[in-house]
């Protein structure tokens, strides 16, 4: 066992279709998880681009 060794794998989560069946309160729970997971990504890449930007001035 190597407890010197940080684990800094990341997970990545695709989802590609969701389906449901005539359940109002799950489409909103899912609608408001794909805002959260859309928002949390575009946040991540503006920070890219601003770092980006700002090595370069």
């Amino acid at each position: 066992m190597n407890k010197g060794k940080k684990n800094s794998r990341s997970q990545e989560l695709t989802i590609n279709e969701i389906t449901y069946k005539h359940d109002p309160e799950a489409v909103e729970k899912w609608f408001a998880l794909w805002i959260e997971m859309v928002s949390k990504k575009l946040l991540t890449l503006n920070v890219q681009d601003s770092s980006s930007r700002s090595d370069k001035r």
